[in-house]
This record gives C-alpha cells, sequence and structure tokens, in this order.
C-alpha cells in the first residue's frame, strides 16, 4: 500500500515536473507546431501498431 501511494506521488510530481522543463521549449508557435505534429505521428504510430497487433493472429 505505502508502495502505491509512493509510485503515485512520484508520478504527480514526475509530470509537474517534466512540464516545467518542456514549457520553455514550446514558448514559440513554430516549436508548438513541431510538438504537435511530432506527438501526433507518435500517436498515430502507437494507434496502427495496436490495431495491426489486434487483426492480426
Amino acid at each position: 500500500m505505502v508502495t502505491l501511494i509512493l509510485m503515485s506521488a512520484l508520478g504527480c510530481y514526475g509530470y509537474a515536473l517534466g512540464g516545467g522543463l518542456v514549457a520553455p521549449l514550446l514558448r514559440s508557435r513554430a516549436s508548438l507546431r513541431i510538438f504537435d505534429l511530432i506527438s501526433g505521428l507518435i500517436l498515430s504510430t502507437v494507434a496502427l501498431v495496436m490495431a495491426v497487433g489486434l487483426v492480426s493472429p
């Protein structure tokens, strides 16, 4: 039980810390567009791989 609480707390603080580290990189519109493009490509690839994994035996 203590481990679960610790993992949850570390995850929340790690998410906030990671956001704080990435925020200065995304101040301009150009870098935000690039970030959106890259994250969209990654998510689309993951969705495609998962769909192929569900369909193929």
